[in-house]
């Protein structure tokens, strides 16, 4: 059995020795930032896959019923 440290999305670290060695070696080239051989070498996160996406504001002349909304009184 090996050692090895998993690191869930919240970000916890637990301690697990119940798998074997080929199994870390796997996990650890397949996932490197959510296991470890050691609770500091851990990679960081990878980047999000919407991270990019451009985001455009409504504009005020837009004609969608927010924007011109926007414009009525009451």
């Amino acid at each position: 059995m090996a050692e090895i440290y998993h690191r869930t999305l919240g970000g916890k670290v637990t301690f697990i020795d119940a798998m074997t060695r080929d199994e870390v070696e796997a996990a650890t080239a397949r996932a490197p930032w959510e296991w470890s051989t050691s609770s500091r070498l851990f990679a960081p996160w990878p980047a999000s896959r919407v991270r990019g996406v451009p985001v455009e504001p409504l504009s005020l002349a837009d004609a969608s019923p927010r924007a011109t909304s926007i414009w009525k009184r009451a």
